[in-house]
């Protein structure tokens, strides 16, 4: 993905793993926050800071708490310190961890996220220029049509549907497909989803 890297776009289950992130400045709490909503986080810092919920502090310097690294999951090193970070990842790295560093590429990458109740957009500039993420952010945010929604709905309703009458999965992937390339269906839904429903329906089941 992008320009000499390795790196690809996924999106993992990481419930009940174990996180520790190395800094409290703000690149620090807000990964802390962002890993805290499926994991559990332990944040270093040598101040008794404030802490987003979910997340354990442990008061310390951050090289006095390597201990941290063999029994996590998940490491992320934003301590301000580029020797310190340097050697959290190298740690890291060695131990086979996935790790995330503030100042330079680590083996994964937050991105910055777009949710909505039905789907997740994930942007990533690869570590070249965050300011940028979340300005694409901004704008994917602002161009999204709700009928976006509305649509995840339906086809996933009528896929349900296909698959007790359709054996074959090309078969049922070119029908959605067709469907979503319907100009009349999208219009539909947007002025009544309940006659879009039917409308659809009939078209992919015929």
């Amino acid at each position: 993905m992008g320009r000499g890297s390795s790196l690809i776009p996924l999106f993992l289950d990481l419930k009940g793993k174990i996180t520790v992130v190395y800094g409290a400045g703000p690149v620090g709490l807000r990964k802390a926050a962002y890993l805290a909503r499926e994991t559990r986080v332990t944040l270093v810092d040598r101040r008794p800071v404030e802490v987003p919920e979910g997340v354990t502090l442990r008061v310390g310097d951050a090289l006095r708490n390597l201990d941290l690294i063999e029994i996590s999951d998940i490491v992320v090193a934003a301590t301000g310190d580029r020797v310190t970070d340097e050697t959290i990842c190298q740690m890291a790295k060695v131990a086979g961890k996935l790790f995330n560093r503030a100042d330079a590429l680590g083996n994964f990458l937050i991105p910055s996220l777009v949710e909505r109740r039905n789907f997740a957009v994930a942007i990533s500039t690869l570590g070249r220029s965050p300011g940028m993420s979340r300005h694409v952010k901004e704008v994917v945010e602002t161009s999204l049509p709700a009928v976006l929604e509305d649509m995840v709905d339906l086809t996933e309703s009528l896929r349900e549907e296909l698959k007790m009458t359709v054996p074959d999965a090309r078969d049922r992937e070119g029908r959605i497909r067709r469907l979503l390339d319907d100009p009349a269906i999208w219009e539909a839904l947007g002025l009544e989803p309940t006659k879009a429903y039917e409308l659809a329906r009939g078209k992919v089941l015929e």
